[in-house]
């Protein structure tokens, strides 16, 4: 997994991506790619497997970010947190 910081020195280390993963109730917003190259963003339910380090999302086989990943398999996603102040 990939982890971007938005601010120097500001993030979590990839043990506390985990955890807020594994405990966080949110939809994950799952990012991908239209063959125009416009994003598009997909809300999903989501689990993630501490223990294998992987995040897994049901999606029909005929639907638009099922067909967007096989096609390029590259996404982007984000998990909010809504509690003051945003994790950090």
């Amino acid at each position: 997994m990939k982890t971007y910081e938005g601010l120097k020195g500001i993030g979590m280390s990839e043990h506390g991506i985990g955890k807020f993963l594994a405990q966080s109730r949110s939809n994950l917003l799952l990012a991908t790619t239209n063959a125009d190259g416009t994003p598009t963003m997909h809300p999903v339910w989501y689990y993630f497997d501490q223990v294998k380090t992987k995040l897994y999302f049901y999606s029909g086989p005929g639907l638009k970010k099922t067909t967007n990943i096989r096609k390029r398999k590259q996404v982007y996603f984000d998990v909010d947190d809504d509690r003051w102040p945003y994790r950090v």
